[in-house]
């Protein structure tokens, strides 16, 4: 999924593409109906969003509510505060929400970040599982093997192959639980098990004592990653709404932006480097002498300001990328940006290449920035 996605971005971005090269759909309320067929890679941002059509690709989904219950024959990567997948996806799944729910089947992985996770009777996982979030509950089937990290863990379903848990609260197996493999697992308790639950001879505990899940990464393995994945999210999100708050508030601004980097690209980064490098510099100088205090002062909080400024303008610029490349617009808009900032998001994960090309592109936004402000101060002067 990560290669797929950083091809994608490379194609829209830097190299001509063809207009169908991708199906971006923004609004408060999107909606895909049941006969509608997607044949590439879909992006979807909206208040609510429902696909309950065939999508032929990727789906990339950000929303308030997603419901996928239409077939999706690639990956899906969402990320929100209610998630339901709920029919078939014949790649990964990659989820980041507040509450999750799988209903349908899932030919490849399953990764899910989440308070509070349900995978429904009925729902099958071919492939590996890995499971963090607060109160999960798997009465499902998981054919490969499995992770569940949280605070209380109820299993349910059939479990394929090595399950692995822990749970800073309790651990759980049903009347349905059916364990194929190895089952270890740590809480501070040993498991309720159900009389009619079927988990086999081959199985080991760790008791977790209350100083390990107070200060032990093993207790609060599951909270850390239940938090960072909240954090995740709220970093998503808050950039998604900062984009489309700063194309609103300052329409032409953000084109004067966006315009002096298409003008000359590698200008604007040499300028951000020379600014993301000097201005620090300087506000050392200044902060030699007492006086110089106080104006050193300043002048960090100016350029924080200016560094917030432009995470969120490179996926602004990120936004007005795509369109130029894909629907040969040459505009900036409260969609396109916030598109821009998804997609900047998702590239920003990628290890190495992702941040190198996340990095250049705030650059570009810092130096863009920088010459806008100056030519403002000139002209007010």
């Amino acid at each position: 999924m990560k290669k797929i996605l950083l091809a994608l971005f490379v194609l829209f971005v830097f190299i001509p593409a063809p207009a169908s090269a991708a199906d971006i759909r923004l609004g408060e309320n999107v909606f895909l109906s049941a006969n509608e067929y997607v044949a590439d890679n879909m992006y979807v941002s909206g208040g609510q969003v429902t696909l309950s059509g065939t999508l032929a690709r990727d789906a990339a989904v950000v929303g308030g509510r997603v419901i996928i219950n239409g077939i999706v024959l690639g990956d899906v990567l969402a990320a929100g505060g209610t998630i339901d997948v709920l029919d078939r996806v014949s790649g990964d799944v990659r989820v980041l929400g507040g509450q999750v729910t799988v209903a349908g089947s899932v030919n490849g992985d399953l990764i899910i970040v989440g308070g509070n996770v349900h995978l429904l009777p009925g729902s099958v996982v071919s492939g590996d599982a890995i499971i963090v979030g607060g109160q999960l509950t798997v009465d499902g089937t998981i054919n490969g093997a499995t992770r569940l990290y949280g605070g209380d863990v109820t299993v349910n379903g059939l479990m394929g192959s090595m399950i692995s848990i822990r749970a800073g609260n309790a651990v759980s197996f049903g009347d349905k639980a059916v364990i194929g493999s190895p089952l270890v697992y740590s809480s501070p308790h040993e498991a309720l098990i159900s009389e009619k639950a079927q988990l086999g001879s081959d199985i080991t505990f760790h008791e977790l004592d209350i100083p390990t899940r107070s200060l032990g990464p093993t207790g609060l393995a599951a909270v850390l990653a239940a938090v960072a994945g909240v954090i995740v999210i709220t970093k998503l999100l808050s950039g998604i709404v900062a984009a489309i708050a700063l194309v609103l508030v300052f329409p032409k601004f953000s084109i004067m932006v966006t315009d002096s980097v298409f003008q000359n690209f590698w200008k604007s980064v040499g300028v951000g480097f020379v600014l993301f490098i000097v201005i620090p510099a300087v506000i050392v100088v200044f902060a030699i002498t007492i006086i110089g205090l106080l104006v050193a002062f300043a002048v960090g909080i100016a350029y924080a300001f200016l560094l917030i400024a432009s995470g969120i303008y490179a996926g602004i610029l990120t936004g007005s990328l795509i369109a130029r490349r894909l629907k040969k617009e040459n505009t900036v808009s409260w969609k396109w940006a916030a598109l821009g900032a998804f997609v900047l998001f998702v590239i920003s994960l990628l290890p190495f290449v992702g941040w190198v090309i996340a990095f250049v592109l705030f650059l570009a936004a810092l130096g863009a920035l920088g010459f806008e402000i100056y030519k403002q101060v000139l002209n007010g002067a």
